[in-house]
């Protein structure tokens, strides 16, 4: 079964002692009693258990690699945007400035046949990259005075493609 859990303070104490001491979400116990409790390794293991396998991480080493590279740039952008998030007003300019540049070099790795991160349909890569973006996408106008579509509009066309997927917008 999927049970939805509290986070920090709302975090059950039976989830914290029987499924994941760690304190992180999500977590997958199996039925041996492993508990997998980063995302990467949760999809990773239901994409080689569930039929079809490989949907979203391909078994091909090449698209593999291809993948893993996007997604550990993505990895980059979440310090620049927390501090251009936590940035101080003088210092807003100077942060969005760094924000920008590092946005400018991430979408130079993302598929230019598809709006998805990687390859023509929805894989491994936007299940990683997409909440962050999402993320980004709705709070920084407020926060920093960044609209991340209106600046990238590359970025546009991949948060409405995997909002387009009906597991993606029903987490948003």
């Amino acid at each position: 079964p999927i049970i939805e859990v509290g986070l920090r303070d709302d975090m059950p104490e039976w989830y914290k002692k029987e499924i994941n001491p760690r304190e992180l979400v999500p977590a997958l116990k199996l039925a041996d009693g492993t508990c997998l409790s980063e995302s990467f390794f949760v999809a990773q293991y239901l994409d080689e258990s569930i039929e079809p396998k490989n949907e979203l991480f391909p078994s091909n080493p090449e698209t593999r690699r291809k993948i893993l590279a996007i997604t550990d740039a993505a990895e980059g952008l979440t310090g620049v945007a927390f501090g251009s998030i936590m940035a101080s007003e003088a210092d807003q300019e100077k942060a969005n400035a760094a924000l920008r540049a590092s946005l400018a070099d991430f979408v130079t790795k993302l598929s230019k046949d598809s709006p998805f991160a990687y390859g023509v349909r929805f894989s491994f890569a936007d299940v990683v990259i997409i909440p962050f973006i999402l993320r980004f996408h709705y709070v920084m106008p407020a926060l920093c005075n960044f609209e991340l579509a209106k600046e990238f509009p590359r970025l546009a066309a991949f948060i409405d493609a995997c909002l387009a997927i009906p597991a993606v917008a029903s987490t948003s």
